[in-house]
Parts: structure tokens; C-alpha cells; sequence
């Protein structure tokens, strides 16, 4: 039986733009099972990238011609990219080194490559690769944020082990993993179309004095992840959101907050109009009772830290919800999960707790993973452990079996 007659992605046309990065090789396994997916697969390639694995190894796969010489005597490079383009579906630049990242962001366009990105009409996604000081650049990160508020697409860079020797951000995301995403993109649901979601995100921060806090490791991935998932299904998404190095999701109205008390003003300021509300920020519940103007000095002995308790957010809300509000918690726990949800659905007056082991690995703070439960009052669902932008689309698929 042939492949392309099955697959999710069937009658699909996906461009794959491939530049000069070792992970290169991996983008011919990409192809592959974008194929057995069902698309139908043009690959287009910068000169370098050629240099790294051959444009015959594409050609094989696709059983099509790959673009890499804009001056190719054949064709005008403007005819052979209107045929490249217009049909597709959805352009994959996957690898995408730090230099093709620039190009694309600063309009440019003197390869196929880039010049696809100019040109396409269809939804793109980047699978950045490259080396960890180059991802964390503060250029890097400025053209990833511009990309991303301009609504292009990204998964990863991964954490691991890079081609250097070195272990950190850059390395390219997995291909079944680009796979699932190039689906979820194509498959989008708006199920949410019409609905106004508010999500609450990442950590806060209470003064000790000018330079100490209390403060947790939440970063608000997972959060941001619900905001864009929802927004992606057709909400009007309000995201209030803690300190954090992440970007601004793009389509999410966002409001970044500091403090506990600030949170809970921009939640409120919100609450009424939401149809569901989904609180993934792990506020802190405990403030210093006395913030000094000056640093404090440290003295001889032991110190003592008097606290207060910060505004419990979320139970405030179930006590202020109306009857037709979804209202969404999230639990970190140690142990216990689905006792310690249970307990928080019932005393917070919640639709569904979204629970997570933070000692599992792969789960919990500053990972790209999750590991969840879905608890309600019906029992508890193990969601299994999955990036957390499918994780997003899992949590929102029973919100909407709640309100069936």
C-alpha cells in the first residue's frame, strides 16, 4: 500500500527548508515521516546546506526536484519559487541555524530559503539548531521574539548534548516531535472560537529589600503554552503573566505582573467577562511581612524572616465564580498527587486540577515536558508525559468534555 494514500497529513503540500547546520542529516528522517504522513513534500535547500548532506538524498525521498540554485539555468528562480510555494500547506525550516533565523527576520531573501519565508502564505514553523551561546544571544533571542509576535511558528531548540561537546539549549527538536507539531498546526481545531479564556501564568516575586525575594522556579511554560493553545483553537485569550525570560505569546492579550497582589488585580480585572479560566501560575503564598528600602546587612547569628500570607487567588475566585465559569487549577506536589488535587478541587471550589509530580524527570519547572493528571470530582485521568504545548491541547480538549 502506498504511504502517502494514509496519514494524518494526507493531500497536504509541505515545503522543507533545510540550511547549514549539522543537524542537517536529521531533516532526511524529517522528510521521511512527513511522507508516511501522507504530505506531499518539496525540499528546498541553502548551497551550505548542501555541503553537509546532498540534495539527491531529498530528490530520492520526494521523488521531486530540490531548489538550491536560485541562477539555475532551467527556470527563473521566481517560477520554480511560485511553484514551490503557492500550493503549500505549511513551510518546516528545519534545521534553522542562527544565520537563517536573522535573514528570515530581517526580510531578506537571497536564497530559496528565505525567500520561501518571504513568500509563503501558509503558516511556517522553525526548528532552530545551533550552538548554546548563539541561541541565548540577545540578538538570537530578539529575532525569535519578532518571528514569533509576527505569528511564525517554533518548536524547540531542545536541551542536550550539542555537536561542540557542550550540554545546553540549541540542539533541533526531535523530528517525530516536529512531525506532531507540523500536525497540530495543520489540524487546528476553533473549537474556542467566540470564548474569552484567562490565563494565569508563572512565578511571583515578593521584596525582602532592594536586591533579595521570595520568588519560586516556575518560568510560566506551560501556562503560555495553555495561552497559545487556546488562542490557536479561537479564544480571545487574556494571559497575566509573572516574571519570566520567555516572549509574549503571539495573539494573547498579556499582561506582565510582579507580585502576588498585582496578580490577583489583573486576574480580577478579567474574571467577570472569562468564560474559563485556567490558573497555571504558582503564585507565592507567603510575602515578608516587613520590606526594608535598604539592602539588609547581614549580622552574627541566625535571622529571622517574618511572613504574611499572600491573596489565595485562586480560592477567591471559585468563592466569586458564576455557575456557567470553567475554572481550571493547577497543582505542583511532591507526593500524593491525585489526594493533594482532590483536596484542592474540593476546599477551592474548581472544575478540574491539573496536577504534576515535580520530581519526576522530564516534568514540572524549566523543562519543555510535562507530566500530568486531570483530576475532577469524576476521578483522576494519568495524561501521560508529552511536551507541554500537546500537554496545552490535552487540557483544553476536557475542558471542552466538561462543558459538553
Amino acid at each position: 500500500m502506498n504511504e502517502r494514500n494514509n496519514g494524518r497529513l494526507k493531500g497536504r503540500v509541505i515545503m522543507l527548508g533545510v540550511t547549514a547546520s549539522i543537524a542537517a542529516y536529521k531533516a532526511a528522517d524529517l522528510c521521511s515521516r512527513l511522507i508516511k504522513e501522507g504530505a506531499d513534500v518539496r525540499v528546498l535547500m541553502t548551497p551550505n546546506a548542501t555541503r553537509l548532506i546532498g540534495p539527491v538524498t531529498f530528490e530520492g525521498l520526494t521523488h521531486r526536484p530540490t531548489a538550491v540554485d536560485i541562477f539555475a539555468p532551467n527556470d527563473t528562480w521566481e517560477a520554480l519559487l511560485d511553484k514551490v510555494a503557492d500550493p503549500a500547506d505549511l513551510y518546516i525550516i528545519a534545521p534553522c541555524t542562527a544565520d537563517c533565523l536573522a535573514r528570515i527576520a530581517a526580510g531578506m531573501a537571497n536564497d530559496f530559503v528565505s525567500a520561501a519565508a518571504l513568500a509563503a502564505v501558509c503558516p511556517i514553523l522553525i526548528a532552530p539548531a545551533m550552538a548554546t551561546p548563539m541561541w541565548l544571544n540577545i540578538r538570537t533571542q530578539r529575532n525569535a521574539h519578532t518571528l514569533k509576535s509576527d505569528g511564525i511558528h517554533f518548536v524547540g531548540p531542545d536541551e542536550g548534548r550539542l555537536a561542540t561537546g557542550r550540554i545546553g539549549p540549541g540542539r533541533m527538536s526531535q523530528p517525530e516531535v516536529i512531525v506532531e507539531e507540523a500536525v497540530r498546526i495543520l489540524l487546528v481545531k476553533s473549537d474556542f472560537a467566540g470564548k474569552k479564556v484567562l490565563v494565569t501564568a508563572g512565578p511571583t516575586q515578593e521584596a525582602l529589600d532592594p536586591v533579595r525575594m521570595l520568588t519560586n522556579r516556575s518560568t510560566g511554560r506551560m501556562g503560555i503554552a495553555v495561552a497559545e493553545a487556546a488562542a490557536a483553537r479561537g479564544a480571545d485569550v487574556t494571559l497575566v503573566l509573572g516574571p519570566t525570560h520567555l516572549p509574549d505569546p503571539a495573539g494573547v492579550d498579556t499582561i506582565r505582573v510582579t507580585t502576588a497582589e498585582q496578580m490577583r488585580n489583573a486576574a480580577f480585572a478579567a474574571f467577570d467577562s472569562a468564560d474559563i479560566v485556567i490558573a497555571a501560575a504558582a503564585v507565592s503564598d507567603y510575602r515578608p511581612a516587613d520590606v526594608s528600602t535598604q539592602k539588609v546587612k547581614k549580622e552574627e547569628g541566625p535571622a529571622n524572616l517574618r511572613l504574611e500570607r499572600t491573596p489565595d487567588i485562586l480560592k477567591e475566585m471559585g468563592s466569586r465564580r458564576k455557575s456557567e465559569q470553567v475554572l481550571v487549577g493547577f497543582a505542583a506536589e511532591t507526593e500524593n498527587l491525585a489526594g493533594h488535587a482532590a483536596a484542592k478541587l474540593a476546599a477551592k471550589n474548581l472544575d478540574a486540577v491539573v496536577a504534576n509530580d515535580i520530581t519526576l524527570p522530564g516534568a514540572g519547572f524549566a523543562v519543555e515536558t510535562n507530566a500530568a493528571m486531570w483530576v475532577t470530582a469524576a476521578g483522576a485521568e494519568d495524561l501521560g508525559s508529552m511536551s507541554k504545548r500537546k500537554m496545552a491541547d490535552a487540557i483544553l480538549d476536557r475542558i471542552q468534555a466538561l462543558k459538553a
